[in-house]
């Protein structure tokens, strides 16, 4: 299985297209003690599994609903296995709409069940694995997961095949065949956010994949990348990423979301 290494000690395993629709794969990463998770910034239209080994026996998990801004979640040291749902899979298994769990950090158990951590944190603790290898009996706990729940709406098929398709990096307005007052119903229930927001976090990573692609003055990349100015790049670099541009540029979770992650709901 092909990874996306992003540091010595953060990895992304892209879910097999069996799960592509739910989810969009692993992140593989190495804790020290004191340590925090770093969620990725793209987490604002994801349901995050972070699974600790490192906990003692059995290890722990949690979830982290639609966020408004990218965070670092306090776990114990070990190997953390970051499972990325979209975040459409949160009405599935709750009845609830998404916008419920927005910023809202809970245990793993209260939605899924059984959570096999002592399995996971035995296959950790053999020895240096790659990363597709720990993502391996992840993946099919979650095509468990997916077969014992409810199947999704008509409505939440149409809706992911209009975010799929939806380039608002690029100026474009709304999904074709979608009203506003919908389109903005749809979003509120299936991620858990206004459709604004998201607009504001694609230019956000096609600004971080440009600059590390092509590094210039910011006030010249504020511009390409379509910011009014350099102000207002760092304005959203903060409010979003929760850090500065220049800060921004050494993050692992923030590339992770910019160059694996976004182009799965907002094109390359």
């Amino acid at each position: 299985m092909r990874t996306a290494p992003l540091s010595s000690t953060l990895a992304f395993v892209p879910a097999p297209p069996d799960l592509a629709p739910a989810m969009l794969g692993v992140v593989v990463q190495q804790a020290g003690p004191g340590h925090a998770v770093a969620v990725p910034a793209h987490a604002l239209a994801l349901c995050t599994v972070v699974l600790s080994t490192g906990a003692g026996p059995g290890g722990s998990a949690f979830v982290t609903g639609s966020a408004t801004q990218g965070r670092r979640v306090e776990a114990p040291a070990g190997l953390s296995l970051s499972v990325l749902w979209r975040a459409s899979v949160l009405p599935r298994l709750s009845g609830e709409p998404a916008s419920t769990f927005t910023d809202q950090v809970f245990d793993a158990q209260d939605l899924f069940e059984p959570l096999p951590l002592a399995q996971w944190q035995a296959c950790a603790a053999d020895g240096p694995a790659g990363p597709g290898v720990l993502a391996g009996p992840v993946f099919d706990w979650a095509r468990r997961v997916l077969a014992s729940m409810a199947a999704p709406r008509p409505a939440a098929a149409r809706f992911a095949q209009a975010l799929a398709a939806w380039r608002p990096q690029l100026g474009q307005g709304l999904p074709d065949g979608w009203g506003e007052r919908q389109w903005q119903r749809a979003c509120r229930d299936e991620l858990g956010v206004h459709p604004g927001l998201l607009r504001r976090l694609a230019r956000l990573h096609a600004s971080v994949r440009a600059q590390a692609d092509h590094p210039a003055r910011w006030a010249e990349h504020a511009a390409d990348a379509g910011f009014s100015d350099q102000a207002h790049l760092a304005r959203e670099y903060r409010e979003l990423a929760g850090l500065t541009p220049s800060r921004g540029q050494g993050v692992d979770a923030l590339r992770l979301s910019a160059q694996a992650l976004a182009p799965r709901f907002f094109g390359a």
